[in-house]
């Protein structure tokens, strides 16, 4: 039995066969704010204070995702932070750390809520 095509993988709805929908096809109405910038929150174990090549990766990919527009605000919710913050993206706004499964999943709740 052979891989199926990439282009069976998504269908006509913009849906991937496992039923995630790309980051792209979900920007809509709900997830901008006041100023109809696009919000993006990112949970995240560490990134902006900490340290080694996830921390790395997870500070290159927000500084990327903030350079792509102007009319993105993104958030992220980081598990740890152990070192001081670095400067970030101006459309990037870095949480305290949040440890504990429970209180990272309240904040992560009450950071996707819609804003008014």
């Amino acid at each position: 039995m052979g891989k199926p095509s990439g282009e069976k993988l998504v269908a006509e709805n913009g849906q991937h066969s496992c039923g995630v929908t790309p980051l792209a096809a979900n920007m809509n109405s709900s997830n901008q704010s006041k100023a109809g910038q696009q919000r993006v929150l990112a949970l995240v174990t560490d990134a902006f204070g900490g340290y080694g090549g996830i921390a790395q990766y997870n500070r290159d990919l927000i500084s990327a995702l903030a350079e792509t527009s102007d009319s993105i605000a993104i958030e992220v919710l980081p598990r740890m932070a152990p070192g001081a913050l670095e400067t970030m993206p101006r459309s990037v706004r870095q949480h305290p750390p949040v440890s504990g499964r429970v209180a990272y999943t309240i904040s992560a709740l009450a950071c996707a809520l819609p804003r008014d």
